[in-house]
């Protein structure tokens, strides 16, 4: 089942990851297997990225916790720090071991399942095919609505500028210089990137090793 119904969109997200360089894995594709990357310099830019994940989630956690926020903002940046902890754990603890566990599923697959009669696919596995699809459409839109909500209220908690004691004011002010605004850009852009890095390496394991690879050997 996996290899009908989710590999094409397993090599299309690693090669997105692959392009972000927010994963250590690449695709073999003579062995039609994932593997750790012989890039030097994606290594690197995962490790990087690993690091940053770690300030960012500590800032945020610190800002959530303890800056001059309502409950409400409290409540909210709670929100979106658990998400991002989640992405960065699963960043850190599944590099090696969902690469393990991801080629044990489809050499498994390959080598024992195909060589019987293929069942028709189920309605689970329609609705579970139709779910990873969502995954897929759903990954690359969070960041972008991120951006847009951060560009019509910029001072939204718990995100970076809303860490600014006097990130309201200034917005709120008639005369922001343009130096302000191309700052405030580029921390938009920053945190957009971030979290765009956060959901396809996240996902790789959430969508295709957790969800897909129980449903697979479910059936």
């Amino acid at each position: 089942m996996f290899h009908s119904e989710f590999l094409s969109l397993l090599k299309l997200h690693i090669k997105i990851c692959q392009f972000l360089q927010c994963v250590a894995i690449s695709w073999d594709e003579k062995e039609e297997i994932s593997i750790q990357t012989r890039s030097l310099k994606q290594a690197r830019s995962f490790k990087w990225q690993c690091t940053l994940s770690l300030i960012y989630c500590g800032a945020m956690f610190l800002h959530t916790s303890f800056g001059r926020l309502s409950q409400t903002d409290k409540f909210q940046g709670a929100v979106f720090l658990t998400v991002a902890i989640l992405a960065t754990a699963s960043r850190l603890v599944m590099d090696n071991s969902g690469v393990q566990m991801l080629n044990t599923l489809l050499k498994f697959e390959k080598n024992v399942i195909q060589g019987y009669p293929q069942a028709p696919p189920r309605f689970s596995d329609k609705i579970m095919a139709m779910f990873i699809q969502l995954c897929e459409i759903s990954v690359p839109l969070i960041p972008l609505l991120q951006l847009t909500l951060l560009t019509y209220e910029p001072c939204t908690a718990p995100f970076l500028l809303s860490m600014d004691p006097t990130c309201k004011i200034v917005m709120v002010s008639r005369c922001i210089k343009l130096v302000q605004w191309t700052f405030s850009l580029a921390v938009h852009l920053f945190e957009t990137w971030l979290w765009l890095t956060f959901m396809y390496s996240a996902s790789v394991w959430v969508a295709y090793v957790l969800f897909a690879g129980i449903m697979c050997i479910l059936s």
